[in-house]
């Protein structure tokens, strides 16, 4: 990654509208359209190891050339595309290399901002949890998950913390959209959250990171089982 700079980048959702609108910005502009581009490269819609054809998302996101290349150099600068001289963008594969990196950087960081940060409140995350519990589908199980450790990022009030925590999730989410295989997960990874909200509910701030860390751990351990599967 290229600095602190790329890394606070805001992580945009899963799904997003068209960014045609009267006259935005072009700082308004640009963060829309790295949000887009994150969403594809989450949900697969840019395929791993795929060329990304400019022209294309160019017209498909209503924006111009520039607004366009200053996303993907962001994103490129997150760690999930890769330039290449004369021949452009290529979307990164998924690797279990990656994913043993992220993954306990993720429970680490997240686990230092519930000690650090002492979360009170947490009944949001009860109902959010809820909702992770029934997900229909892949993507909404990936969607749930992702609002609960938002919701709960935003419970520490780190906001440098959580900044950072969004670019390694997205690169985590392509990951969960690929591999969450079906509801023994989704129904495993909803009970250890319930765990961690009960710690915070009794101020058991330890506890809760211990467990949260554990989460992440299994998070890996799920992927690492259905990798080349």
């Amino acid at each position: 990654m290229s600095g602190l700079t790329d890394l606070v980048r805001s992580w945009g959702c899963l799904s997003v509208p068209s960014l045609r609108a009267d006259k935005p910005s072009p700082t308004t502009l640009r963060a829309k359209t790295l949000e887009a581009l994150r969403a594809r490269l989450i949900d697969g819609r840019l395929s791993p190891g795929t060329n990304v054809v400019e022209r294309d998302l160019s017209t498909a996101l209503g924006v111009s050339r520039t607004p366009l290349r200053e996303a993907l150099l962001g994103l490129e600068g997150e760690g999930l595309l890769r330039a290449a001289p004369q021949r452009g963008f290529f979307v990164l594969d998924l690797s279990l290399d990656v994913a043993r990196e992220i993954y306990p950087l993720i429970g680490t960081l997240e686990a230092l901002a519930i000690e650090r940060g002492r979360p009170t409140n947490v009944g949001d995350l009860e109902g959010i949890n809820e909702q992770f519990r029934a997900a229909a589908d892949r993507a909404a199980a990936v969607r749930y998950d992702r609002e609960w450790h938002e919701e709960l990022l935003r419970l520490c009030r780190l906001p440098r913390t959580a900044a950072i925590l969004r670019v390694l999730r997205a690169d985590a989410a392509r990951y969960e959209y690929r591999f969450f295989s079906g509801p023994k997960v989704i129904k495993a990874s909803a009970r250890q959250h319930d765990g961690i909200v009960r710690a915070l509910r009794q101020k058991m701030y330890t506890q809760a990171a211990a467990r949260l860390t554990r989460n992440w751990e299994q998070g890996l351990q799920w992927i690492e089982h259905s990798f080349n599967q």
